[in-house]
């Protein structure tokens, strides 16, 4: 087995092990509705928002130069601007105004899931950006098609499945651009044992979030309903 394919194993182990949290299986009954689609919104637009500036900080900790991985990097990076705009459009969509999303603040497992990886490239080694990504490049991809069909099937609007649609087609793209990278960086077993780790790491952290913002989709709306 490749290095890549070593990697996609522990990540669709780990997965399939997320997978029976109890909001996963929620989510995987259909037993979730608008509420939750805002509440994951709106921590995928605080999350979306970092991730690019996440991509240009791990090079600045390579411990070689790697020029044409670090070219990779920027453009991938660039190419993830705005993200955090399509869920911001897709909740306008939903009648959750821009000024609202603005002033909102991620939830504290929010922050904790990107702020781990600040944590982990800074102060170990910057290949556990590797994992970080893996994970969210290759989950739109495996799981966004049957998400989409669901919310749609919950009377969402087109108008306002923009981020899923656009993560679940446009990270094929992605999930090549990451075999390239763990080719060009993973060389030793021990930089595999990092990326392995952080790779489950960001399913487990993920998965916290995501079940954290589908809760408070509920209070928000318990709130507004108040």
């Amino acid at each position: 087995m490749t290095n890549f394919d070593i990697i996609r194993s522990a990540w669709s182990e780990e997965n399939e092990k997320a997978k029976k949290s109890p909001w996963m299986q929620r989510v995987a009954a259909g037993n979730v509705d608008l509420r939750h689609y805002i509440g994951f919104l709106l921590e995928t637009y605080h999350n979306a928002g970092m991730n690019p500036q996440l991509q240009a900080f791990a090079t600045m900790f390579f411990k070689e130069k790697h020029r044409e991985v670090v070219k990779k990097f920027y453009r991938h990076a660039i190419s993830e601007i705005g993200h955090d705009l399509l869920a911001m459009n897709d909740l306008a969509e939903l009648g959750v105004g821009k000024n609202t999303v603005e002033k909102s603040k991620p939830l504290p497992t929010t922050s904790a899931f990107f702020g781990h990886f600040f944590y982990k490239i800074q102060t170990d080694n910057p290949l556990h950006y590797l994992g970080y990504l893996f994970h969210l490049e290759f989950s739109p991809t495996q799981d966004g098609p049957k998400y989409i069909q669901m919310l749609k099937a919950k009377g969402i609007p087109e108008s306002a499945l923009t981020f899923l649609h656009e993560h679940a087609t446009v990270d094929i793209a992605h999930n090549k651009l990451m075999e390239s990278y763990i080719n060009e960086l993973v060389k030793t077993s021990e930089d595999l044992d990092v990326v392995i780790e952080s790779v489950k790491c960001a399913v487990q952290l993920h998965t916290i979030m995501l079940s954290h913002a589908l809760e408070n989709g509920e209070i928000l709306a318990a709130n507004a309903a108040a």
